[in-house]
């Protein structure tokens, strides 16, 4: 998709993601540091981990700690659900 913005791509990824995986899976982004810094990659991220299939759970490997803007708000919903 030449002329797709990077949020698109991520639909038609997540879209993928969504009807290929069936079971429990797990994305690693290993590394992270080496982006984290970037914030237009951290609102990607954070963009994807908002709207992934529910059977998709990340793990972020990173070497400083990276705040997400959604992060409180997961904090929050997993404090709801324990």
């Amino acid at each position: 998709m030449p002329d797709a913005t990077q949020q698109e791509e991520m639909i038609v990824l997540i879209n993928a993601m969504s009807t290929i995986i069936t079971e429990e899976s797990l994305l690693i982004l290993d590394d992270f540091q080496r982006v984290s810094d970037i914030d237009e990659i951290l609102q990607l991220v954070d963009w994807m981990i908002e709207n992934l299939p529910p059977n998709l759970h990340v793990i972020i490997s990173s070497r400083r700690t990276t705040t997400f803007p959604s992060l409180n708000k997961w904090l929050v919903i997993d404090a709801i659900f324990e």
